[in-house]
């Protein structure tokens, strides 16, 4: 009987999926796992690179014709046959110990949820100061500490079925990102105990290609959005309000893009924070009133 299926969202990454299958083949002291692939490319493109793991993985594969990965998690959710279902993306690798550490976290029936530690590693292309921003900087949680939902995420995690919404993931953010974020919010609201699990390793692998200048701001732009979403739009929603609010956006953002563009030459590390913080502020400042960016920008 699978205990655990292993949900993964894929598209146009074939090099990446096969890594990350082959990474599942060693797992040690692992429940009995199946893995679902949801591939969110109609051409199918990541069929073979399935396929050759026949035999040595027991794999359901399936293609989500809706672009985003909102749809293909729900995908990979509606059609796995797991009580726990563990996510990990196809850009990462799983340490041997990753499933097993994360399944030890799921024995406890009071908790819902288990994040692991997401680790990263660059192409040699990538600029120091690229690889030592925050987006790439583990947090520091104890081993079996309660979570808040900004310290959750899906990419390395194990969730009970029962605590899921059905679908779990909001299609609406399909192409904007942060559909973890407002997922792990709602587990909370409801009452569910989300812990870390600090021996559940992945490493992630980043490109230059995936860690341009735009890209770590887009993050940051469409991070701040999520973070308004969560933690201020849920209860405050009167003009005044929220005219306050972006007031405080365009003086906080301004300061920090200033302090950025004076800094980037004699201090690269510190401007690049400061520019994701003041992307971060522009983020809120346009969701507050209705504008979301596009994190993912997919074509079929």
């Amino acid at each position: 009987m699978v205990e655990v299926s292993v949900c993964v969202a894929t598209r146009g990454r074939p090099a990446g999926l096969e890594t990350l299958l082959a990474s599942l083949l060693n797992q040690r002291g692992a429940p009995n796992f199946d893995v679902v692939v949801i591939d969110n490319d109609p051409a199918g493109s990541a069929r073979a690179v399935v396929e050759s793991f026949a035999g040595r993985l027991q794999t359901t594969y399936d293609i989500e014709p809706v672009p985003g990965v909102s749809s293909a998690r729900n995908r990979s959710v509606a059609i796995s046959q797991g009580p726990l279902l563990a996510f990990i993306d196809d850009d990462e690798r799983a340490e041997p110990g990753w499933l097993a550490a994360l399944h030890e976290k799921m024995a406890d029936p009071a908790v819902a949820a288990a994040i692991g530690v997401v680790t990263f590693e660059f192409d040699e292309g990538v600029p120091l100061y690229r690889r030592r921003c925050r987006l790439f900087r583990g947090l520091e949680f104890a081993e079996g500490e309660t979570l808040k939902w900004w310290g959750a995420w899906i990419g390395n995690s194990i969730i009970r079925r029962s605590a899921l919404s059905n679908p779990p993931f909001e299609a609406a953010l399909n192409l904007v990102g942060g559909e973890d974020s407002h997922l792990f919010d709602d587990m909370i609201a409801s009452g569910a105990r989300i812990v870390a699990a600090r021996r559940a390793i992945t490493v992630e692998h980043r490109s230059a290609a995936r860690t341009r200048l735009i890209d770590l701001l887009g993050r940051s732009l469409r991070g701040g959005a999520t973070d308004l979403e969560i933690e201020w739009l849920k209860c405050r929603r009167r003009l005044r309000a929220r005219l306050r609010y972006g007031v405080q956006s365009i003086v906080l953002g301004s300061v920090h893009l200033v302090l950025g563009i004076v800094c980037w030459i004699p201090a690269r590390d510190f401007a690049l924070g400061q520019l994701m913080d003041a992307a971060n502020w522009c983020g809120r400042l346009g969701r507050l009133f209705g504008w979301r960016y596009r994190e993912y920008r997919i074509t079929r």
